[in-house]
């Protein structure tokens, strides 16, 4: 049975997403940031004959996070999505949706690595300014790496930056941004890192690297998560104390 979400059995939602799951994440972010207050945000739970829950659905927008479980019913979850519809869908394994999925690669941190600023003169921003975030991130834009447009991305990171369901970090020298990291998704137990950039003229210079490690000491107690493409940023992140953990999996409607 998959059930939506609303004040009286919010609980019990909460509870089921607060594992340190990058998912579960996601979908928990979602919740601290909006509740059930907004339009734009919905929530439903799958649960057994048992009343166990088994699977979590969080959307925002029509794009959608999948909490899967062992016990989930993939069926169901499959017809639900055929009827919901959907822009985009995440999850750890591919449902029978009949569309194409693309996969990337999930990575934890297992070891912490320290800060070292690897040039004189540069300054760690708590909080940059999110003008600068988003033009940097669109200089990096690439096949593989979209950036939503400003009047979108500025809502959101603010609001999850006011709610303190976001961290974002960013490097400075003097009056101009060398990069920037933010957390795409927090809770209590558990981060997701992304969107990060590193301006092209100081690449392969550790910027990028002091960035991330920075945002990592934010975020000490929390269990951390980023998902890549399958094809970059291996090393980087490896050096940075992450290994490869698992299989995310996107579906785009058409």
């Amino acid at each position: 049975m998959i059930r939506y979400i609303t004040t009286d059995t919010l609980p019990l939602l909460k509870r089921f997403v607060s594992p340190a799951d990058p998912f579960a994440c996601r979908i928990a972010c979602l919740l601290d940031s909006y509740g059930t207050g907004y339009d734009f945000a919905s929530f439903w739970l799958q649960t057994d004959s048992q009343e166990h829950p088994t699977a979590a659905v969080g959307s925002y927008y029509h794009d959608m996070t999948v909490f899967l479980t062992e016990n989930s019913d993939c069926e169901e979850l499959t017809e639900f999505f055929s009827i919901r519809g959907f822009a985009s869908l995440l999850s750890s394994r591919p449902l029978s949706l009949n569309m194409s999925w693309e996969s990337g690669v999930l990575m934890r941190q297992i070891r912490s690595v320290p800060a070292d600023a690897p040039l004189p003169g540069i300054t760690v921003e708590d909080a940059p300014d999110l003008k600068e975030v988003w033009t940097l991130l669109k200089s990096c834009e690439e096949e593989d790496f979209s950036v939503p447009a400003y009047e979108d991305f500025l809502p959101d990171i603010s609001h999850k930056l006011r709610h303190h369901t976001a961290v974002c970090t960013g490097i400075r020298l003097e009056n101009r941004l060398l990069a920037s990291a933010t957390t795409v998704a927090q809770s209590d137990s558990c981060a997701v890192i992304g969107a990060v950039a590193a301006h092209r003229d100081f690449r392969h210079r550790g910027i990028g690297s002091f960035c991330v490690a920075s945002l990592c000491g934010k975020l000490s107690g929390k269990v951390l998560y980023l998902m890549r493409a399958s094809h970059k940023n291996e090393g980087f992140y490896q050096g940075l104390g992450f290994k490869n953990t698992g299989t995310f999996f996107v579906c785009r409607h058409p």
